[in-house]
């Protein structure tokens, strides 16, 4: 029974395309009117072709002795060879298509069937240098993928090759490396920095083995060992499996029936470009040796692809190489695989050249990991506070922003002129005690004449990280200015600057601001005509504008997040609409604003808290007017809000307090609020605890009563660690402290 191939060259060339001439061999031939000199005789830019191939007859030959090729010409003369076979019985590889291009064109190819009626889509591009944002210098971690310390052992089960022991890993927690930086990316956060370490003219990593940035390293390293990734490490490192599709009839069913340099060539190239040119970085599984044993796997590594070039059929493919001694460098950029694409009857000769950095080394093979991203474990906090703020850039640690008339609570005080803006900054090790050192950031005539004397629920202020290196403060005075100072470890000091001038923002109405990118700024405020304000920072600050119409605010109950690289949720109370959210994505703008209802009205001088656990989760939290404390949540993905339900009954939290919501791990929520009786209360959920319901909300030990109309300050340096920051009944700030290795949240705190 003859067998037919359906060819469309598709033609996104800036080029004209010319018909030069074509062969057939060993019964091949055209259907009738259906052969390229009549059907794709000039193919114009933008347009697309078909023509059609078949066997003559019914016969026992091999795969590939049917075999035809189609030659053309694009306008700059760059040469274009099409070259497919039809095979007379159907076969494990079907039929079998390959591209020769000139250095000015890239192309791919879609096959859609194969083997009888094999329907394939031909696409020939102009050749560009395709880049996704990620950046190795930028983004990659500090340190190479050496340490000194010991790292566990790992073993994994792999049917059918029984167990596979990862003895010594000290060198080879790559692809932990490339998820920890990647889930930093995805979630527009500073990679976690530590220096490296040099000994000796050698660079190791972190020396603590218990250091949480290692530990999560580990922890995304075991995540990266799905059954799917395991088995193609060891079956392409095995010599038994083929290079090429030359007298293939099956190996490993789970794995595929065909060469690897079909599987390099027709399968993982086109897919790992495909995302590339979606923007999304890959991160690649590399097959370094090959041997009769399983344990040749044990050699493979992990890298980041983030760039790509192809030249006709020479392709070059930007990598993370977490092994390269040169992360501090541009040089980190310039790390590459590189290998021409061939036919799948030929062996592919990949190289990885490290370009400064070591001898070219050969690849086996590469695939994608299938990376799925998480919240990063080592997230900075990018709280919204009122009154003072809290934040952790390091996990050791913690920096505390408030307005005070004085300086100093530890003897000397220094007596300030007004209210001022301040800091206090500690930096030890998780569990050793703080030892805070306090200081002035900001002068009473900078911080826009503030009385001495703060109205209820403190001075609208903000302060996140936008990375471990740089600080952001935003806040308002009594003449309704949006002000700012930044912190940078570049200069170790503090400028100052006006966002928006006089009569900007409602006085002592809430702000907020987060950072979707580690350049990037959003600050939102409330105008005096109750309007929701926006101003961005990406390389430098914009125009004003609103994101919703005037008498549609409180100005008490102001939140925001992000739920990703480019995306942000910005939340308030609204006069009359219950709570009101819009979100913003990079693709579409920002979107119309969601109005949504509560059974129990908002209250509205309290906070409000929107946070994102996962990439685009999204969870709401607000206080009612009955001292009740809600929530609704939405899944990534999903157009539609939960209803909203209760976490915290009548009476429990005070109508004018503060509100916090924080997710130190990524399936883990605590809630704080005051109550009216000036204690600290908390309510906290986690996916594998209680049924994935929420617990009973619970008293915070505290040392003297707070203030329950002041600021409230949340924080974790760790995902085991939390610190709430608070003012006492007598203006001191304070700190509760909560470290533990369990899931409970209602034991081991300490009163700070």
């Amino acid at each position: 029974m003859a067998q037919r191939a359906n060819i469309t060259l598709s033609n996104q060339s800036s080029q004209m395309i010319r018909f030069i001439s074509s062969t057939l061999i060993d019964n091949c031939t055209w259907l009738h009117g259906q052969d390229p000199s009549n059907t794709a005789r000039v193919v114009n830019a933008g347009a697309s072709a078909t023509f059609h191939a078949r066997s003559s007859g019914s016969g026992t030959k091999e795969v590939g002795d049917c075999q035809g090729a189609v030659n053309f010409v694009c306008g700059d003369q760059t040469a274009l060879k099409i070259s497919f076979d039809v095979p007379w019985q159907q076969s494990s590889t079907g039929n079998t298509f390959f591209i020769e291009a000139g250095s000015s064109l890239e192309w791919e190819i879609v096959e859609k069937n194969t083997g009888n009626q094999a329907t394939v889509l031909v696409t020939v591009r102009d050749s560009i240098d395709i880049r996704t944002t990620f950046l190795p210098s930028v983004h990659g971690l500090r340190y190479p993928n050496r340490h000194r310390v010991k790292i566990p052992v790992i073993k994994f089960n792999i049917p059918p090759f029984g167990e596979v022991v990862v003895s010594d890993i000290t060198d080879g927690v790559c692809g932990g490396m490339c998820a920890v930086v990647l889930d930093a990316f995805y979630a527009g956060k500073r990679t976690p920095s530590r220096e490296a370490v040099t000994i000796d003219g050698v660079t190791y990593g972190p020396e603590d083995s218990a250091d949480p940035l290692l530990q999560n390293v580990i922890r995304r390293l075991v995540d990266s060992f799905t059954l799917d990734n395991l088995r193609k490490f060891v079956t392409y490192s095995s010599e038994a499996y083929p290079l090429t599709n030359t007298g293939v009839t099956g190996w490993v069913p789970e794995v595929g029936q065909q060469g690897l340099s079909y599987k390099i060539c027709s399968q993982e190239w086109p897919a790992i470009k495909a995302s590339l040119c979606a923007g999304r970085p890959v991160v690649l599984g590399l097959c370094y040796e090959r041997a009769l044993s399983p344990a040749a796997a044990a050699k493979a590594h992990q890298v980041v692809a983030w760039r790509y070039q192809q030249h006709g059929n020479e392709v070059s493919i930007g990598i993370y190489d977490p092994n390269c001694d040169m992360q501090y460098s541009h040089a980190a950029d310039a790390v590459e695989l590189r290998f021409t694409l061939k036919d799948p009857r030929t062996v592919v000769d990949v190289q990885e050249i490290r370009n400064g950095f070591g001898k070219p080394r050969k690849v086996w093979a590469f695939f994608d990991t299938h990376y799925t991203p998480v919240a990063p474990m080592l997230h900075f906090s990018t709280l919204n506070q009122l009154g003072g703020a809290l934040v952790a850039r390091r996990p050791d640690q913690l920096d505390a922003f408030y307005f005070a008339d004085r300086v100093g609570e530890i003897e000397p005080i220094t007596r300030l002129p007004g209210m001022s803006l301040c800091s206090a900054w500690a930096n030890e090790r998780p569990e050793a005690p703080f030892l805070w050192s306090e200081f002035m950031i900001a002068p009473r005539e900078v911080a826009a004449s503030l009385d001495p004397t703060p109205p209820a629920r403190g001075r609208a202020f903000v302060a996140h990280a936008r990375y471990d290196a740089h600080m952001d403060a935003f806040w308002s005075g009594d003449d309704g200015a949006v002000q700012s100072a930044w912190w940078s470890a570049r200069t170790n000091s503090w400028q100052h600057f006006v966002l928006a001038p006089p009569g900007a923002a409602k006085v002592n109405a809430d702000l907020a601001s987060v950072s979707r990118q580690p350049e990037h700024i959003d600050v939102f405020w409330v105008s005096p005509n109750g309007q929701v304000m926006s101003n961005w920072f990406r390389d430098q600050w914009h125009e004003s504008f609103a994101l919703s119409d005037p008498d549609d605010a409180v100005g008490q109950g102001l939140s925001v997040c992000s739920g990703g690289l480019d995306h942000v949720c910005v939340a308030w109370v609204s006069q009359t609409h219950g709570i009101s959210l819009r979100e913003f994505n990079g693709i579409h703008g920002w979107g119309q604003i969601v109005r949504l209802s509560s059974p129990v009205s908002p209250a509205l001088r309290a906070g409000i808290s929107v946070r994102s656990r996962l990439l685009g989760h999204l969870d709401l939290f607000w206080i009612g007017e009955d001292g009740s404390v809600w929530s609704c949540w939405r899944g990534a993905g999903a157009s539609l809000w939960s209803p909203p339900f209760t976490i915290a009954p009548a009476g429990n939290a005070d109508v004018q307090s503060a509100l916090q919501a924080h997710h130190r791990m990524p399936f883990h929520l605590d809630v704080f609020w005051f109550t009216a009786a000036g204690g600290i209360q908390s309510a906290w959920w986690s996916a594998f605890v209680n049924d994935a319901e929420w617990n009973k909300p619970f008293e915070v030990p505290i040392t003297i009563s707070a203030d329950h109309t002041g600021p409230l300050g949340v924080a974790s340096r760790t995902e085991s660690c939390l610190t709430v920051m608070y003012q006492d009944i007598n203006g001191k700030r304070r700190t509760s402290n909560f470290g533990s290795n369990t899931d409970r949240n209602d034991t081991l705190w300490r009163k700070g």
